[in-house]
């Protein structure tokens, strides 16, 4: 079973990224772009709605060769974030889940909401042991979320180059165990 878009409840809604939605993607990411830079070195190559087209692109072509999953989310109707899966085709065992939300829509349960999801479809169809989620030690809000969905933390990987620099995230992981024991 292939996730295409899902309405997880009558507010949020995931919708797969698509070529039509990078104007909108772009907005949204140029709305939070002070938000979003601490967190990622993305938001600063992302300068025009080109560059939100060649991610979907990229991330369209991956879907594709089931190597990952990208999807909008939706709040209301509204694009608040994304969120996805990476490395589904690798060798290992596990899994990565990456998601941010726009500053004014944090807060209100649609990243728990999303990424729930995300891990259900993830078990429900993939024979992998776990998911992880990574963040910057100082990124509360995603250490918070990945704990409130079970997660727990493993590790400190300092030294992990990202973007312009070296960078150490904190590593969460979730196991196939836990989800069928229904945590």
């Amino acid at each position: 079973m292939r996730i295409k878009n899902k309405k997880i409840s009558q507010e949020i809604e995931l919708q797969l990224v698509s070529e039509d939605l990078a104007e909108e993607l772009f907005f949204l990411v140029n709305e939070n772009r002070l938000h979003l830079s601490p967190w990622f070195p993305w938001v600063e190559t992302t300068k025009t709605s080109k560059d939100s087209l060649a991610f979907i692109q990229k991330t369209s072509a991956a879907f594709e060769k089931n190597e990952a999953a990208g999807f909008l989310i939706r709040y209301k109707g509204e694009a608040v974030g994304t969120c996805g899966l990476h490395f589904l085709d690798s060798k290992e065992q596990h899994s990565q889940i990456g998601y941010w939300l726009g500053h004014k829509w944090q807060g209100k349960g649609i990243a728990y909401q999303a990424v729930q999801l995300i891990i259900d479809y993830f078990f429900g169809n993939y024979a992998r042991q776990c998911l992880e989620i990574r963040c910057l030690p100082h990124n509360e809000r995603s250490s918070q979320l990945a704990l409130r969905l079970g997660f727990s933390f493993q590790q400190n990987l300092y030294g992990e180059c990202v973007g312009h620099g070296i960078v150490s995230h904190d590593v969460y992981m979730f196991t196939r165990t836990e989800w069928l024991a229904g945590f």
